[in-house]
């Protein structure tokens, strides 16, 4: 999955169930699953969302608006 579409996935979750409650999530390919990240912080403005991937050695990263 590229990382705009999980951005895009990533906003339709805040646009359904606002931005108070997120908690960052990790996609695991290899397990088809994608895991909540509880406990850990988000950093970005209320606005907006971070999404870091790293994938076969490559690492990217983009912040993308709520």
């Amino acid at each position: 999955m590229e990382i705009t579409a999980f951005a895009a996935l990533t906003r339709n979750v805040i646009r359904d169930n606002g931005f108070d409650d997120f908690i960052p999530v990790a996609r695991l390919p290899a397990r088809h699953e994608i895991r909540g990240l509880d406990g850990i912080d988000h950093e970005s403005e209320e606005t907006q969302f971070k999404i870091v991937r790293r994938l076969n050695g490559t690492f990217d990263s983009g912040i993308f608006e709520a």
